[in-house]
């Protein structure tokens, strides 16, 4: 089985202007993780699929609810619109 994973980047960045993007483009990037105590499954399959590609993301925050993270999202693409 093969699982999709939805990538959210402002639209500046440079991996917004990208056709695709692979886990080996997500190393040192700046990243949004759910944290292990909130959901241990997913945070064990996405640390583990950077870990099988050698990738280190740049983990900035380590949060416990969707919500959260949507709103987080909401807030840098606000205030790179307003900047």
């Amino acid at each position: 089985m093969r699982e999709l994973f939805i990538l959210a980047i402002p639209g500046s960045h440079p991996l917004a202007r990208a056709e695709t993007v692979g886990v080996r483009d997500l190393n040192n990037v700046p990243f949004l993780m759910y944290s292990h105590s909130a959901y241990p499954p997913f945070n064990e399959l996405l640390t583990g699929m950077f870990r099988s590609a050698q990738v280190a993301p740049n983990f900035v925050q380590w949060l416990g609810s969707s919500s959260t993270i949507r709103t987080l999202l909401a807030a840098v693409r606000a205030d790179s619109v307003n900047s």
